[in-house]
This record gives C-alpha cells, structure tokens and sequence, in this order.
C-alpha cells in the first residue's frame, strides 16, 4: 500500500514524483443561486462568481490549519472564487500564490467560468451592461493579495486558453465538445507546471471540474483531496494516486480553525497535514 510517510521511496525510475493538495474552493454566489432555482447558465449575474459569506468561511476554516501543511508552493485558478479561496486559505503561510488560467474550470459556456484580465482584477469593476455595472472585492484587497505571482499573464487575452471578452462574443457559437477539448489541451499545460515545479510539495486551488478530471473524486466544496503524483517529466505516464482520506472543510467558526494560535489549543485537537511529514528542504 502507498505509504505518504515516505513518499520518496515511490517515485519512477527518471521519473518526477510531488505531493499534490487539491483544494476545492468554497461556495459561490452561482452555487448557491443554482441550489435555490433552475437558474440558466448564462445569468449575467454569475461572471466570474465570486464566493459568498458562507464559502469566505469554509475557505478561512483552513486558514489556521493550512501552515502545518508546510506546503512549498500553491498554483491557483484565475477565477475569482478560487484566488479568494486561496487567499483566505494560505493567509497565513509564507508561501507564494502562483495564478496558472490552465487550473481553471470546464464549461466555459457558463457565465460563472468566465473570468477576467488584469485590470478588472485590479479594479473591482467591469463594464456596465444592461443590468449595470458588476462589482467584485479589488484583488488587491484579498487577505495576503501580496502573494499572488503571476497576474502578467493575464494582461492580455491568451488565444484558447483565457480570452474573457472573446468567450463572450463567441458565447453559443462554438460546440461545447469544442470547448472542452480545449480545456482538456489545459488541464496537459497544468500537468507540467506542476512536474516541471521546483517544489515537491504543493496545494492546487482550483474547481470540481479538474480536481475530478485529475484525480478521478467528486468532491465537496473546500474539500481536500491529498494525492500522489508520479509521472515522467514530458507528463507521460502520469499517475494521480488518492493517498489519504479526503477532508472537509473543518467545523466552522471555531476561532482554534480559523487563526495561528496553537499556544492556546491543544496540539491534539488541531489536524495534521493530510499528506503527512513534509520532505526535507527549504522552501522554492
């Protein structure tokens, strides 16, 4: 049996082995709309959906847990409700929040998968349109928005990969197979950021879509899947191994969850890292 205890002894002849963390973002205002009603896919009101109060909690029930994780580094979503998910929950890590638009969700038809560029990050705003101006939180203003590396990326629109505007004009005109396909051709690119990565232990904040897609488990909102990945460097032979239980998000607004302060709650009532010892080496 896989034993994440000493996950070094698992690794392929010539091949890349990493501890992997998939991490699935709290609860969205297009989730919790959708609970409510047979809302349409394309309601405006769900551009790039960002989380609600209840799914701002279930993402900072991590946040006192997630240094014990010692995680070297996080790859996140470019959509909203991941980069607040990955924010709230690595709030208080000293670790780098590494933006990838290949981490993000499938069904880009659906209003609540298309994100933004730069700018409207930045902003907080987009364009008015017939329903009025939307507003997001400013990334800026995120719990460790200092963190996030790689918002040059999203300057400009990336053909078949991050094109909010063009999915928008294109909305309807392409075959959804098309579509995924495309996301598909993705989800490859994010295998080998995550092989080619100089850490080998690492949390991916990202959707249902492509934590199913990647590991094979359906799983609930701020979950956590544990995994570990082997595979050769070109992404061949790739395996995604579940190698631990998978976690909800811990009670929440219990203070002992939500905060660093282990003096005051006893080790044994404060979870451990799910992937077990962290290797030797400093932080990439």
């Amino acid at each position: 049996s896989l034993d994440p205890h000493h996950v070094r002894r698992l690794s392929l002849a010539g091949g890349v082995q990493k501890q992997v963390m998939w991490v699935h973002h709290g609860q969205s205002l297009a989730d919790a709309e959708r609970a409510d009603a047979d809302q349409d896919s394309t309601n405006p009101r769900w551009v790039d959906a960002p989380l609600t109060p209840l799914g701002r909690q279930q993402a900072r029930s991590w946040a006192g847990i997630a240094p014990t994780w010692k995680v070297q580094r996080v790859y996140c979503s470019p959509l909203m409700r991941t980069l607040e998910s990955a924010c709230q929950i690595f709030s208080h890590c000293d670790v780098e929040l590494h933006i990838t638009p290949h981490a993000r969700e499938g069904w880009w038809f659906s209003t609540e998968n298309r994100g933004r560029l730069r700018a409207a990050l930045e902003e907080g705003i987009e364009a008015a349109g017939a329903d009025g101006a939307q507003h997001w939180t400013p990334i800026g203003q995120l719990p460790g928005a200092h963190k996030l590396r790689g918002l040059e990326q999203l300057e400009a629109p990336i053909p078949d990969v991050w094109d909010p505007q063009g999915e928008a004009k294109r909305a309807g005109a392409e075959a959804e197979d098309d579509l995924f396909a495309k996301w598909r051709r993705g989800l490859e690119q994010l295998k080998l950021e995550l092989l080619r990565s100089s850490a080998s232990r690492i949390a991916v904040v990202c959707h249902w879509g492509t934590i199913e897609a990647l590991t094979g488990v359906d799983c609930a909102k701020g979950s956590i899947v544990p995994t570990l990945v082997n595979s050769q460097p070109n992404g061949e032979g790739w395996q995604c191994t579940v190698c631990g239980p998978i976690l909800d998000h811990p009670p929440l607004g219990i203070p002992a969850y939500e905060q660093v302060d282990h003096l005051s709650t006893p080790a044994s009532s404060i979870p451990t890292s799910p992937l077990g010892p962290a290797p030797p080496g400093p932080f990439r």
